[in-house]
């Protein structure tokens, strides 16, 4: 049995196919970019730590093989800091 599940926005769209039974999770994303920097995206670990996972915590890549039947291993590292907003306001 294959479950599909999209979510689509208006500049993409992804899907994703899960196999009952199956340790696999195949996702398809098509993004607005040259293809050899989404390559590179997925494939560099301090390229991948900066935007897997949660907006408000960094990432700790604990495992970093993307070759075929490689793995790949990730944790939430510490909360990132909010930036400072700087308004006009009366002196």
């Amino acid at each position: 049995m294959t479950d599909k599940k999209a979510g689509a926005s208006t500049m993409s769209k992804t899907e994703y196919i899960v196999e009952a039974g199956k340790h696999d999770l195949v996702m398809t994303h098509t993004f607005d970019a040259p293809r050899d920097l989404v390559f590179k995206a997925y494939t560099d670990p301090t390229l991948f730590a900066q935007w897997w996972g949660p907006r408000e915590y960094t990432n700790r890549m604990d495992k970093f093989d993307v070759r075929r039947g490689g793995r790949v291993a990730s944790r939430p590292g510490r909360r990132r800091r909010p930036r400072a907003r700087l308004s006009r306001g009366a002196p």
